[in-house]
């Protein structure tokens, strides 16, 4: 089973999109931007709990948005 962090997704955006764009995306959702990364496209975005997949679905039907995914955690065996 998959262990994944509750109430936030990892959104990848497309190239050319800023950084307050992509804030800018999450809030037309009703989401909000938790975390960016300075070294790439991704962010965290803030979700309503036990909503994660709902919110993957929506943002994913979004032009600016390359792919969204569970905050996957890894574990070491």
């Amino acid at each position: 089973q998959v262990q994944y962090l509750p109430g936030a997704i990892v959104v990848s955006f497309k190239s050319g999109v800023s950084k307050d764009e992509q804030k800018t995306i999450a809030e037309s959702y009703g989401m909000q931007v938790a975390y960016q990364y300075k070294s790439s496209n991704e962010a965290v975005v803030k979700v309503p709990q036990n909503q994660e997949l709902e919110s993957i679905c929506r943002l994913k039907s979004n032009p600016n948005v390359s792919s969204a995914e569970l905050n996957v955690i890894f574990s070491k065996k």
